[in-house]
């Protein structure tokens, strides 16, 4: 189901151009007196929740294919859920009063640190692997390892924000340039016989 890597490079595509939006729209509506903006955010979180789900299952299955690494559902099982999750905290949660607020900083942070410790795991899967026959599968690993410990650091978790959008973008690459290394085979055999 999840073998046309052209759809796993438009989900990233799409990741990477709603996440730094998303996290400006998340930031200013804190402050914002209005529901307007928050219900868009909502939208937005749960648009991107989405998406997110379906891009790790089409990177699943592209690493399982390309690479065939077995026992990922797990990794990506727990990633899937814990986005899931920190995006549900932030959407349940009404931004007036502080205590809220402070409920979802912990919650937040409860939760970033094991998500960034398993796209770190992620990363090193995928490093272990020979990822010079795979195109961009290296500098997306980096990346993958980027996002992962810039959210399991906190300090810098904002930035984890700028590193999933690389990480999103090097995917997309990573989808789509492999994608017509596939075309081109299929039709050099075909023109072969």
């Amino acid at each position: 189901m999840f073998k046309n890597y052209l759809v796993g490079g438009i989900f990233a595509i799409i990741s990477a151009l709603i996440t730094l939006p998303l996290s400006i729209m998340s930031f200013v509506a804190i402050f914002d007196d209005g529901n307007s903006l928050s219900m868009w955010t909502t939208v937005l979180t749960a648009f991107h929740s989405i998406i997110v789900m379906f891009l790790m299952l089409y990177f699943k299955a592209f690493l399982e294919e390309k690479f065939q690494l077995s026992g990922l559902t797990w990794l990506f099982s727990l990633i899937i859920l814990l986005t899931f999750a920190i995006n549900g905290v932030s959407m349940a949660f009404d931004f007036e009063s502080l205590s809220s607020l402070l409920v979802l900083v912990l919650v937040a942070v409860v939760l970033t640190i094991p998500l960034g410790i398993l796209y770190f795991v992620l990363s090193q899967k995928i490093m272990k692997c020979d990822t010079d026959s795979v195109a961009h599968s290296k500098s997306t690993g980096y990346a993958v390892a980027a996002t992962g410990l810039l959210m399991a650091t906190l300090i810098f978790a904002e930035f984890s924000v700028l590193a999933s959008m690389v990480m999103d973008i090097l995917m997309a690459l990573m989808f789509i340039s492999n994608r017509k290394m596939v075309e081109t085979v299929i039709d050099v055999e075909c023109e072969a016989q």
